[in-house]
């Protein structure tokens, strides 16, 4: 679960099913990425609430972005703590992560967040994001969008992304 907003680090809840989902990853450059990670105990239809009510209120409206991602064909039950790693950075102008996986066929998802004037453009390298370029727009030059990628094997997987502006970037890979 990815959430993204601008000016201050994201404090909400994130709930899946009434359940608190658990903190991967957050990262602060005047835009904030944060990954949370839950592990559903059922297949089907699952509803996430996530309370945002840090996050500026800027030209009349929340400067804020959310993104869901299911994966599954885990090997054994999976955990958040046992199945996950994450590389993190935050950048100006372009940024670039670098994360090892540790078993084959993980999964790599990228969140990422900017505040840089309006008309950014987000162009991701080894990656394909949730929303064609430029991203989604909250509006008064904050944008984000996030990415997904298979690693078919164990190495090293760099996401890149080109832009205009600060903020923050975050790889988390899901291991099967």
């Amino acid at each position: 679960i990815c959430i993204n907003g601008v000016y201050t680090p994201f404090n909400g809840t994130v709930t899946v099913d009434n359940n608190n989902a658990t903190s991967i990853a957050q990262v602060d450059n005047s835009a904030t990425a944060s990954v949370y990670g839950y592990v559903a105990a059922t297949a089907g239809t699952h509803t996430i609430v996530i309370s945002e009510a840090n996050f500026s209120v800027f030209c009349s409206y929340l400067l804020a972005n959310n993104y869901a991602v299911a994966l599954k064909g885990f090997c054994s039950t999976p955990t958040v703590a046992g199945n996950t790693s994450f590389a993190s950075t935050s950048f100006n102008s372009s940024g670039s992560v670098t994360i090892n996986t540790t078993v084959a066929n993980s999964y790599i998802v990228a969140d990422l967040q900017i505040n840089g004037g309006p008309g950014n453009a987000i162009t991701f390298t080894g990656a394909t994001p949730f929303i064609a370029s430029p991203g989604w727009g909250e509006g008064c030059g904050t944008q984000g969008d996030a990415a997904f990628e298979l690693a078919p094997t164990v190495g090293a997987y760099t996401v890149s992304a080109t832009l205009s502006g600060s903020g923050g970037f975050i790889l988390v890979a899901v291991h099967p």
